[in-house]
């Protein structure tokens, strides 16, 4: 009787020990962080994929769990830290396959961590711009290309926004030689022709107010000849009238 009961709990504990073995696996460990992943359980994702790495650092699926930690926090929205969680992966493996959708996913977390107005920080920009513009050169087929395109110019269309913004505050409390230097810079960004408008009248206006008549009249006569039809122009053979700068 002894050796009928031994057996069966022999095997529980040999059953046992095997699926604590299994359940101890890199597979079995990104298994189940990818379950808990999908089903929006991120914290015990998080959890799960960070054991796998600590374990198991040399396995290739502690590879894909830094990828889907960073996928973690960019789902979430917390982009400051999918981008650096990003550039940390593609600092550690630059020849990874997946590089160029890491370095699309860090532009993206740079743009989406952007404001939704122009007189705050702007400054993910910039890092926005530098990212879309690498993968496009690097890899010009990509299948986000184009959207980083269109995302760049987003982007350097809010850099000269803001600089507009700057300029105008210079502008109306006659600060005129700053607020030429800020519409020059606008000239020198990227952007609508709207923005190029504005830019080249007000850094007209503003070199006039400084005495700078040469300037002046360059910015004005190329806003004529480059908008003729535009309200500005108007504005422009305006001020070159009255002034004879004609």
């Amino acid at each position: 009787m002894k050796k009928l009961f031994f057996l069966p709990f022999l095997l529980f504990i040999v059953a046992c020990s095997t699926t604590d073995e299994v359940a101890n696996t890199p597979e079995a460990l990104y298994k189940r962080a990818a379950e808990l992943e999908k089903d929006e359980r991120y914290e015990e994702s998080l959890a799960k994929y960070e054991e796998l790495r600590n374990r198991f650092p040399y396995s290739k699926l502690s590879i894909e769990a830094e990828l889907n930690v960073a996928g973690i926090y960019y789902k979430r929205e917390e982009f400051s830290l999918a981008a650096s969680t990003y550039n940390n992966f593609r600092e550690l493996h630059p020849t990874h396959l997946q590089i160029p959708f890491v370095t699309y996913q860090i532009g993206n977390s740079y743009f989406y961590n952007l404001p939704g107005t122009i007189d705050r920080d702007i400054s993910d920009s910039k890092s926005a711009i530098k990212e879309f513009e690498s993968l496009v050169r690097k890899y010009p087929t990509y299948e986000n290309a184009k959207d980083a395109q269109e995302k760049t110019a987003k982007c350097y269309e809010m850099l000269a926004e803001k600089e507009v913004y700057i300029a105008h505050f210079y502008f109306t409390r006659e600060k005129f030689q700053s607020s030429m230097r800020r519409f020059e810079h606008v000239l020198k960004i990227r952007s609508s022709d709207k923005l190029k408008r504005t830019a080249y009248y007000n850094a007209g206006v503003s070199a006039l107010e400084i005495g700078e008549r040469s300037k002046a009249k360059e910015y004005l006569q190329t806003l004529v000849q480059r908008f003729p039809t535009s309200e500005e122009a108007d504005q422009a053979r305006s001020v070159l009238s009255k002034n004879g700068l004609l």
